[in-house]
């Protein structure tokens, strides 16, 4: 697709595809990582003693290798979709959308701040979507309405945090160190802790595709009649 037809748009789909790659990654790895930890206890090691006979050492190295690349993946990840996110808002601006309330900087900068990243990445990725669409052509009106925005973005908003904070929430106060190892009890725990972070990639390949497809199609419209 020619994502040149507008003079300096720049797709930002080179480096969110590259985060998506990384999420989905992320996800397998996750999935991996307590596959291989659970059968570890199952088979009896612990790791936190070494079997005589050598027995546990290549599950032990297995596991260490998996848990090295998941924070690889976490980190690329991350710093990919934030480097995603800065340039779809910077285009914004060279495809006819003066009117956002979030500079490119402040649209990565709130998804780190304490308590305000409860709402606010919301209200930029709702705005990111509206301004991104080829039918959006002013300033949203004064009753705030984003029309052109997905109307189950905040149900998908919603479903983010829970996934994401909640489990994280409740392991801080009762964590699988209550269960034994090898139970199944501790093997939920596990489950609980880590499958939020496997679920929210989905979100975030979402949230990446949806907006690059509607910034090159507005890319087209724009430069073949300028708003």
């Amino acid at each position: 697709m020619d994502t040149q037809a507008v003079p300096h748009y720049l797709s930002g789909w080179s480096g969110g595809r590259t985060a998506i790659g990384f999420f989905i990654l992320r996800a397998a790895l996750i999935v991996g990582y307590v596959g291989l930890e659970l059968r570890y206890y199952a088979l009896g090691y612990r790791l936190e003693i070494i079997a005589a006979d050598g027995g546990d050492v290549p599950w032990l190295l297995t596991i260490v290798a998996v848990a090295l690349a998941l924070v690889l993946a976490v980190i690329g990840g991350s710093v990919f979709f934030y480097i995603w996110l800065w340039r779809s808002v910077y285009n914004l601006r060279k495809l006819g959308a003066p009117f956002m309330s979030f500079t490119p900087g402040w649209a990565v900068g709130w998804w780190f701040v304490p308590l305000i990243n409860l709402w606010r990445p919301y209200e930029i990725l709702r705005e990111l979507f509206h301004y991104s669409s080829a039918h959006t052509r002013g300033a949203v009106p004064e009753t705030g309405s984003y029309e052109n925005a997905p109307p189950y973005l905040l149900h998908l908003w919603i479903a983010f945090l829970v996934i994401a904070k909640l489990p994280r929430l409740w392991m801080a106060f009762y964590g699988s160190d209550a269960f034994p190892p090898g139970s199944s009890e501790y093997a939920m725990c596990e489950w609980v802790r880590y499958l939020p972070l496997a679920l929210d990639s989905l979100f975030f390949i979402y949230v990446i595709g949806a907006v690059d497809k509607l910034q090159n199609a507005r890319s087209l419209a724009v430069g073949s009649k300028p708003a």
